[in-house]
């Protein structure tokens, strides 16, 4: 199952700047089997955001998933001046938990 999972970032200086090839230094660092794509929000406020939809079988395992690509992708000097405030799977709003699952069918 898809899960989304937004990094928060904070900048560890004022001068801090994301690197404008981010998307393909998390790339770098993620298996290809559980990466399926990468959004970046630079202007989103208070901290950019990164989204990552990662291929888990819980929300629990896609978080854990990505601190460990944000933490494997810091090692990268253009990362140097950043670190993660949080990756969480965002909550879902109650009018889309009345959707239900898609792919569930009722007999």
């Amino acid at each position: 199952m898809m899960h989304l999972v937004h990094l928060e970032l904070a900048p560890l200086s004022a001068l801090a700047v994301l690197p404008p090839d981010l998307r393909s230094v998390l790339c770098r660092y993620a298996a290809p089997h559980l990466l399926e794509h990468i959004s970046v929000h630079t202007s989103a406020k208070p901290y950019p955001v990164i989204g990552l939809y990662l291929q888990t079988s819980s929300p629990q395992k896609a978080e854990v998933a990505a601190r460990n690509i944000w933490a494997a992708a810091k090692q990268e000097p253009t990362l140097a001046g950043w670190c993660l405030r949080r990756a969480q799977v965002p909550p879902i709003p109650p009018s889309m938990q009345a959707l239900g699952d898609p792919d569930e069918t009722e007999d």
